[in-house]
């Protein structure tokens, strides 16, 4: 689907109908079904697309979003970050030391030593990464 006809054409297809009745339907009936399934899917494509988008305040550090959608046969695995448990599945990325040319650090206590341990993280993995610190101050 391209975002520029999302809501008047694509959508609407899916449908089987023209946006004009959908919008029509909705006038003459506050509960049309056409005009349910056209919000339904109006909100699963927000939330398809709302991962590609961040906060502009972190536009400097020109990264790219990778999104993978759920895979049923992944497992599931858990790691422990601030005292709470975080869920991840692991992904291999084929060359991807030859993708990766800079790491950016993110902020927080001790900046110093954490460059210093992901620098050596990623040489032990095989990037040739230059590793730099967020110029996004820590907040609590």
């Amino acid at each position: 689907m391209q975002s520029d006809g999302l809501l008047s054409k694509d959508i609407p297809e899916t449908l089987g109908c023209s946006f004009e009745d959908i919008m029509q339907s909705a006038l003459n009936d506050e509960e049309s079904e056409v005009f349910r399934k056209y919000c339904r899917s109006f909100r699963k494509a927000v939330s398809i697309y709302s991962v590609f988008f961040k906060q502009e305040e972190f536009a400097a550090e020109k990264e790219y979003r990778v999104v993978f959608k759920e895979n049923d046969e992944k497992e599931i695995r858990y790691r422990e970050k601030d005292g709470f448990l975080l869920p991840y599945i692991t992904i291999g990325l084929r060359n991807a030391c030859s993708a990766v040319n800079k790491i950016t650090v993110a902020p927080q206590n001790h900046v110093d030593l954490a460059k210093e341990g992901m620098e050596m993280y990623a040489r032990q993995l095989g990037y040739d990464a230059q590793v730099s610190l967020s110029k996004i101050k820590l907040r609590y």
